[in-house]
C-alpha cells in the first residue's frame, strides 16, 4: 500500500506542481512541432516512443532524413488536443490502435478508422491489426494523407510476458502474466519490482514489434512517410523543481525523456495528391469498447 501511495504521489506532483511550471517557462508552442503544417503523406506515429529508444532500437542510417523533434504533449490526450482540436482536416484519414482520437478528434478529419480488434488476453490493438487496417484504406482513400497510430511501444509489453500485469489482462490468462501487484510495469519499476534493465528490454521489444509493421505500411502506401511519437516515457529520471522521481508519461511535463521524439523521414515513389472532401467522420467504436482499450492502456482502472 505504501508503495501504491508513493507512486500516486509521485504522479500527483508532476501533473499538479512540476508540469505547470516546466509548462510555464517552457511554452510547448514555443518550439513544439505541429504535425499538421508539416510535409508527409504518411505519419506513422509509435505511442509512447522516446527518442532515445528510437535510436537504439531502429537504423536511423536507413532514412532519407533523421532528427529530434519536440512533441507538443507528455501524454496522448494532450496531443490530441494540441495538434487537432483547433481546425478540421478533411484530406486526412486517421487510422488508430488507440482509442483517445475516437474519444477526442472523431470530428477532426475526412474518416478515423478505429480498429476495434484486440489481442484477446490483453485488450490492446497488435500493430499487425493496423497494418491490415491501411491496407483496405488505401484503397478506400487513394487521394488522402494517413495518421497511422500504433500503440506499442506503449505499455502493455507485448513480447515481453514477464513484464505484464494483471491491469492489462483478464486475471486468468495463463499466456500473459496477469499478476495483479504492481498494476503494470511503471508501477513495478518505480516499486522496485523491475529494474531499469528489464523494462528497457520490454520497451525495445515492443518497439521492434512495431516498427515492422510500420515499415510494411511506408512501402505499402508509397509517397514521404514520417516515423514520430506522440511521447516519450520517464523511468525514475528525478524532476524539477520538486526532485522527486517520474515514470511512464503524466501530463504537462516538458522533461526530455517524455517530448523529445524521434521525426525519421522515408521516401519511397510517387508523392501523393490529396484532395480535401471535408471533415465527416461519425463514430465508429462504442464507448464501452473506448473505455476496455483505455484500461488496457493503463489510463483508467
Amino acid at each position: 500500500m505504501i508503495s501504491e501511495y508513493k507512486f500516486w504521489l509521485q504522479d500527483r506532483i508532476a501533473v499538479r506542481v512540476n508540469g505547470p511550471i516546466q509548462e510555464a517557462l517552457h511554452p510547448p508552442n514555443r518550439n513544439g512541432v505541429s504535425v499538421m503544417t508539416e510535409d508527409w503523406d504518411n505519419l506513422c506515429i509509435l505511442d509512447g516512443c522516446r527518442a532515445d529508444l528510437f535510436e537504439q532500437t531502429v537504423d536511423v542510417d536507413q532514412f532519407n532524413e533523421y532528427t529530434v523533434r519536440k512533441s507538443l504533449g507528455s501524454c496522448t490526450p494532450q496531443w490530441i488536443s494540441r495538434n487537432f482540436l483547433e481546425s478540421s482536416f478533411g484530406d486526412t484519414v486517421y487510422i488508430s490502435g488507440n482509442a483517445f482520437v475516437s474519444q477526442l478528434a472523431l470530428d477532426r478529419f475526412h474518416d478515423v478508422i478505429q480498429i476495434e480488434e484486440t489481442i484477446e488476453e490483453l485488450g490492446v490493438v497488435h500493430p499487425r491489426s493496423v497494418r491490415d487496417a491501411v491496407e483496405r484504406a488505401s484503397e478506400q482513400y487513394p487521394n488522402k494523407r494517413f495518421i497511422i497510430h500504433f500503440v506499442q511501444p506503449h505499455i502493455p509489453f507485448i513480447p515481453a510476458v514477464d513484464l505484464v500485469y494483471e491491469q492489462h489482462g483478464d486475471g486468468e490468462s495463463t499466456v500473459y502474466g496477469g499478476k495483479c501487484n504492481p498494476a503494470h510495469v511503471h508501477e513495478a519499476l518505480a516499486t522496485g519490482t523491475i529494474g531499469h534493465d528489464e523494462w528497457w528490454s520490454g520497451y525495445r521489444e515492443n518497439l521492434e514489434l512495431a516498427f515492422e509493421y510500420a515499415m510494411e505500411c511506408a512501402e505499402l502506401l508509397g509517397g514521404k512517410s514520417v516515423f514520430s511519437s506522440d511521447h516519450g516515457n520517464m523511468a525514475g529520471e528525478r524532476g524539477w523543481p520538486v526532485p522527486v522521481r517520474h515514470y511512464g508519461h503524466p501530463r504537462n511535463l516538458r522533461a526530455p525523456e517524455l517530448v523529445n521524439v524521434p521525426w525519421a523521414t522515408y521516401t519511397i515513389g510517387e508523392r501523393r495528391q490529396w484532395t480535401d472532401d471535408g471533415a465527416e467522420c461519425e463514430a465508429s467504436i462504442e464507448g464501452d469498447e473506448i473505455d476496455d482499450q483505455l484500461i488496457a492502456l493503463g489510463y483508467k482502472t
